[in-house]
C-alpha cells in the first residue's frame, strides 16, 4: 500500500493546529503562513521549504502564528494593524483569490 502524504496549513492566528503539531511557541517562529502568503501577494519569491515546512511521519505543516492575524486585514482591502488584534476581519471575501494562487505555488 502507497503512503499518502498530507500538507496541513494553518491559517489561525492562535496557531492552534501547530500547537497540536507540537511547536510549543509558534509566535518565535521565523516563517509562518503569513510569509507565504505576504510573499504571494506581494509577487516576491517563496520562502525555502525547509525555512517554514515542518515533517512528522507523512504529514508536513506550515505553521500558523500571530503574525498571521495581518492576513486577514490584506486579504480584506485593509491595512494591516499593529497585533495583537481583537477585531479581526474574518467573513471578508475580498481577495481571496491569493489564498488559491498561494497553495498553488506550494503543490
Amino acid at each position: 500500500m502507497k503512503k499518502k502524504k498530507v500538507l496541513l496549513v494553518d491559517f489561525d492566528p492562535q496557531g492552534n493546529l501547530t500547537l497540536c503539531f507540537g511547536i510549543e511557541q509558534p509566535d518565535k517562529l521565523n516563517v509562518s503562513m503569513f510569509n507565504i502568503m505576504n510573499a504571494v501577494m506581494e509577487d516576491e519569491p517563496l520562502p525555502a521549504p525547509d525555512q517554514y515546512l515542518h515533517s512528522q511521519g507523512n504529514f508536513d505543516l506550515i505553521p500558523g502564528n500571530p503574525s498571521c492575524v495581518q492576513t486577514n486585514h490584506i486579504l480584506a482591502g485593509r491595512p494591516a494593524l499593529p497585533w495583537p488584534d481583537d477585531q479581526l476581519c474574518l467573513g471578508q471575501t475580498a481577495r481571496l483569490d491569493h489564498t488559491e494562487t498561494a497553495a498553488a505555488r506550494l503543490i
